[in-house]
């Protein structure tokens, strides 16, 4: 690693130890506000990227996620899918009933188009395998 990449990194470091030092002390109205506050940044990042950039960005969060899986321990993995399934199961105790109808419909929506992709893919593929 270069002496420039270590002294980004570092910076980048410093920046984020500042940051949660300050987020310890934050009231819980002084949270929601910080992150609505994100979020609605993030929302307008991603309205004006391109399709080329968001494909971009989704492969280097693919990759840096996939890279975190490989390293992980199976303990680590277990805890995480603990977690993960507790912070879920919260989420559809407090969901409305119009919400979780709306988010199936939209489950059903996503697995109908996979299986149609799936489909063209799985033709193009025998097609080329003929030729």
């Amino acid at each position: 690693m270069s002496k420039r990449a270590r002294s980004k990194l570092s910076k980048h470091s410093s920046q984020a130890r500042a940051a949660r030092i300050l987020r310890m002390g934050e009231s819980s109205t002084e949270r929601s506000q910080r992150l609505a506050e994100l979020n609605q940044r993030n929302s307008q990042v991603r309205a004006r990227e391109s399709s080329v950039e968001r494909s971009q960005r989704l492969a280097q969060q693919n990759l840096r996620t996939s890279d975190l899986r490989e390293r992980e321990s199976s303990v680590e993995r277990s805890r995480r899918r603990a977690e993960q399934s507790l912070r879920t199961s919260e989420l559809r105790v407090r969901e409305s009933s119009v919400e979780r109808s709306q988010r199936l419909a939209e489950q059903s929506l996503r697995a109908s188009e996979l299986r149609a992709q799936e489909s063209r893919l799985d033709r193009s593929q025998c097609l080329h395998e003929q030729i």
